[in-house]
């Protein structure tokens, strides 16, 4: 009987002991949203912690809850109330807007992450009231809604355009600001 090439077996076991590493790291590592929440869903939350501009850094997180059941075809895919986490990406120096992205979602009792649309809030200039802006956003998506789907979409857009000028007008002076309770809307991608 011949005893086989000790490099041969080393290389051998090597494999199996990182075959076996690299199943138990995808075993450890969280959920990935895109294949539970499909993409062009829009997760709306409402804001549990303030995020400033004078104070937040790019990759601070804060916490949310979601706002509206999401239901993907016809079946309720995350609870309203479930726990939602949002990601600072960026606060520009100059104009101080606050970029933010939904992080991670509770589906079911597992922490879902997900890859969304950004989120950009504006510092407020003087000279026009947070009304202003609601109605401006709520036009400018009346009219993108229009003419993308119709008289429905014109509907939508309008709702969604005035959400956008509400989290606008949220932001106070020269520093961004979105202040608890804020509804926020995201849209996987």
């Amino acid at each position: 009987m011949r005893i086989p090439n000790s490099r041969i077996s080393s290389r051998l076991l090597l494999a199996v002991v990182l075959a076996t590493a690299v199943r138990e790291t995808q075993a450890r590592q969280p959920n990935q949203g895109s294949s539970m929440i499909p993409r062009g869903t829009v997760i709306t939350v409402r804001t549990i912690d303030p995020i400033k501009s004078k104070s937040a850094k790019a990759g601070d997180t804060f916490r949310a809850s979601v706002d509206e059941p999401v239901t993907v075809n016809g079946r309720e895919l995350i609870a309203r109330g479930a726990d939602a986490e949002m990601r600072l990406y960026q606060v520009n120096s100059k104009s101080r807007d606050l970029t933010l992205r939904l992080y991670s979602v509770n589906v079911r009792g597992k922490q879902v992450y997900v890859n969304t649309e950004a989120a950009v809030v504006t510092a407020e200039k003087k000279g026009m009231s947070g009304g202003a802006k609601t109605a401006i956003g709520a036009g400018a998506g009346a009219l993108i809604g229009g003419i993308a789907g119709g008289g429905k979409g014109a509907l939508i857009g309008a709702g969604a355009g005035a959400g956008t000028g509400l989290v606008i007008s949220a932001a106070t002076g020269r520093d961004s600001e979105v202040k608890p309770e804020t509804r926020l809307s995201f849209t996987t991608r």
